[in-house]
């Protein structure tokens, strides 16, 4: 898998490490071999967002949640408020890691919704 973090950009098949990226990063980026279908997560502490690229363009999901609390994350070097219904846990956002890295398509763990 293609990890890109803050900080580095680097390829591995190791799971563990892969979730070491995951809850030390603020924003990461993971894909197969290719740009595309990607799965980008934001976390700060216990919250994720994760977002879902298929493609380049038309092809983008938020996750789906039943929160009421919004979040603030960073994006891009930029504080971005996440809507309350985009909020997962954290390890909710693991299992969504898990699931995209052996099967690259668009986890069934979580409620998505379209658009990003």
């Amino acid at each position: 898998m293609h990890i890109s973090t803050e900080d580095s950009a680097f390829f591995t098949d190791s799971t563990e490490q892969i979730e070491s990226a995951v809850r030390t990063s603020r924003e990461i980026w993971i894909s197969g071999r290719e740009k595309y279908p990607c799965l980008a997560l934001l976390t700060n502490g216990g919250n994720a967002c994760v977002n879902y690229f298929g493609a380049d363009e038309g092809d983008m999901w938020m996750s789906r949640s039943e929160s009421t609390q919004s979040a603030i994350f960073l994006a891009g070097g930029v504080e971005w408020e996440a809507p309350a219904d985009a909020v997962i846990s954290i390890d909710t956002a693991l299992q969504c890691v898990r699931e995209f890295c052996l099967t690259l398509t668009r986890p069934d763990c979580i409620k998505w919704q379209y658009g990003v």
